[in-house]
């Protein structure tokens, strides 16, 4: 099977004598593998298609959805068995574990999605004007809308809402803190000091709010806040709790990306990473077993850990660039930009840590060879 320019696909039993089909796609295809059940191709811009036989195509890429230009997935989650994923113009799409992805309707197309979570009830995201809620991922409506609102984070402690970001008009785009009980009823808290509030988590008794800057925040109850200062300005972008440690990802000025973690949410410790360069980290999951984090800036690198303390890389050997990251015991999807899709099948592997880190982090050094990723074999519909 070979491909090429203009949707080429040509075909031969004994590398001799080749047969050319009419071509399924005018994108030009890069690449095409042999996969369980037929073939899958890649292309330009995100481009995939599949074929049981090698004659029948199915377009599996995001130009279904008659999106134009580049544009990513910011985030994904999971209830174990639907896959949300939400991001630029307001898209929303979900997936199951090796079935077909959908794009979904959304109640508006214009703004941006950054964050997606399940509460164990509904899925809920933030962005653009407000949050919207959803009790299956396919059918969303707005549960707080406010067109003054940018919000960038939203987590759920088991009791309560937190969502973090900007309120451009009624606070002159300080930044804004909101809560709620039930994801219907929102009370707000207005926040001076410089820098933004990109992101917040739960340490099993702390709510941590943090961004960009010298400052971040913390509340046990969501209602009074204490304000901390950092060593140093920096900007953390996602954070994710194992039941026993919050993990923050984002990067230092003129240092690169960064890890820190925290079981209280006053007392941090910065991470042991690979030495890779990384300028910034975009996004953190716990799966269950391993806390995985992607970056933009890395290649198609990903980087795990068990603990949250000392961590390893992997290439997925894909060239894909990771945005979002979400999984489970079962499969492991990291999406890219133009909504490139991977999934990983196999066990990530435990990093071997020869010693746990300090407060003054020195980096070292620990790859692992990655062999079990695959793009995401799933055709996407309007």
């Amino acid at each position: 099977m070979a491909v090429g320019e203009d949707g080429l696909v040509a075909s031969s039993v004994d590398g001799y004598v080749w047969s050319f089909q009419d071509p399924p796609t005018d994108f030009d295809v890069w690449g095409v593998t042999e996969m369980d059940g037929g073939y899958l191709a890649v292309g330009e811009d995100g481009f995939m298609m599949s074929s049981p036989d090698g004659s029948d195509w199915t377009q599996l890429s995001a130009k279904s959805f008659d999106v134009g230009g580049s544009w990513e997935i910011n985030e994904l989650a999971t209830n174990g068995a639907t896959i949300v994923g939400v991001g630029e113009f307001m898209m929303i799409i979900t997936g199951r574990h090796d079935t077909e992805w959908d794009r979904r309707y959304s109640p508006a197309t214009d703004g941006e999605l950054y964050s997606v979570i399940w509460n164990g009830a509904a899925f809920w995201t933030a962005g653009s004007a407000g949050v919207m809620g959803s009790i299956d991922g396919v059918h969303w409506a707005w549960k707080l809308l406010d067109y003054d609102l940018d919000l960038f984070d939203i987590v759920w402690n088991g009791s309560l809402f937190v969502a973090v970001g900007w309120d451009h008009f009624r606070a002159g785009e300080r930044k804004v803190v909101l809560t709620s009980r039930d994801g219907h009823d929102w009370s707000s808290q207005y926040f001076e000091f410089d820098g933004n509030l990109f992101t917040v988590g739960w340490t099993g008794s702390t709510f941590v709010a943090a961004g960009s800057g010298a400052n971040y925040l913390t509340s046990t109850d969501g209602e009074t806040w204490q304000q901390h200062p950092w060593a140093e300005d920096l900007e953390l972008t996602d954070m994710a709790w194992n039941g026993r440690r919050l993990v923050a990802v984002g990067f230092r000025d003129e240092v690169g990306g960064l890890i820190r973690s925290t079981v209280d949410g006053v007392v941090w410790l910065d991470s042991l990473l690979p030495e890779t360069p990384v300028s910034s980290f975009d996004d953190v999951t716990w799966t269950g077993t391993h806390f995985v984090a992607v970056s933009r800036s890395s290649g198609d690198l990903i980087f795990t850990s068990t603990d949250g303390l000392i961590w390893s890389s992997e290439t997925t050997g894909t060239g894909v660039w990771p945005v979002s990251v979400v999984g489970d015991d079962r499969s492991l999807y990291v999406t890219g930009r133009g909504l490139k899709i991977l999934r990983r099948t196999e066990p990530l592997q435990n990093p071997a840590s020869p010693r746990r880190p300090d407060r003054r982090v020195s980096p070292i050094v620990q790859k692992v060879r990655g062999t079990a990723w695959i793009p995401g074999s799933a055709p996407f519909s309007p």
